[in-house]
């Protein structure tokens, strides 16, 4: 099967990766999913990281005793997750294929950090999402915001450059926004509430632009309406 353009894009990225993304302020996502989940999780939680990519955001939670389970369009970005968590489960997946090898599990925690913006169908991915968190558990994730009077973040979809690392030999990637209201409708359909969320730059384009994500901290309150 022929590798999406995300999934491509990462694979040529996942060396440098880590070290690209270091540098204070240069790709935040991670470590405001981080921020936000400090205090709320314990070691007997299980934890399912949908985009897990090297596994920043897992990180943390591993030297807690976690089990993390870790699902990554790129076998890259894969095999250096591997390399760094040796204990860490992890599995080559698309969410939009529904995680159907994941249907009988449920996880106390289900986080998915800095790749909705990639998303075609975001409504689908939320609920795939939100399917595998257990009765009152969480939900944890970010995505790009559409802001009316933002130009720059202004319209639905948009090619924009290599992301947060530029890398000077990937395209661009097509990126989808939504705003607050959306998300929110979606993951009420989902038995899904929020109980914490705020805007934050993510990252800077070309090292000019700012980039503003919203993150999502909600908690399954009840039995999706789809």
């Amino acid at each position: 099967m022929k590798k999406s353009e995300v999934a491509s894009y990462y694979d040529t990225l996942a060396s440098i990766y880590d070290h690209a993304t270091q540098e204070a302020g240069k790709w935040t996502p991670p470590q405001e999913a981080v921020q936000m989940l400090s205090g709320l999780i314990e070691a007997v939680h299980s934890i399912l990281d949908v985009g897990v990519g090297t596994g920043q955001v897992s990180a943390p939670f591993l030297k807690m005793g976690c089990h993390v389970c870790g699902i990554d369009i790129s076998s890259e970005m894969l095999a250096i997750c591997r390399r760094k968590f040796p204990t860490m489960e992890v599995h080559e997946a698309s969410i939009l294929d529904g995680l159907r090898f994941l249907e009988d599990r449920s996880f106390d925690v289900v986080t998915a950090v800095g790749f909705l913006e990639f998303v075609t169908d975001i409504e689908r991915a939320i609920q795939v999402l939100s399917d595998r968190v257990k009765h009152d558990g969480l939900l944890c994730f970010t995505f790009e915001e559409r802001i009316s009077d933002y130009p720059p973040q202004s319209q639905v979809q948009s090619r924009s450059g290599a992301g947060s690392v530029q890398t000077g030999h990937a395209q661009g990637l097509m990126h989808y926004r939504q705003t607050l209201d959306e998300v929110t409708e979606i993951l009420e359909l989902c038995g899904i509430q929020i109980e914490q969320n705020h805007r934050f730059q993510a990252y800077t384009k070309g090292g000019i632009v700012p980039v503003f994500y919203q993150i999502v901290l909600a908690r399954r309150i009840k039995a999706p309406q789809y």
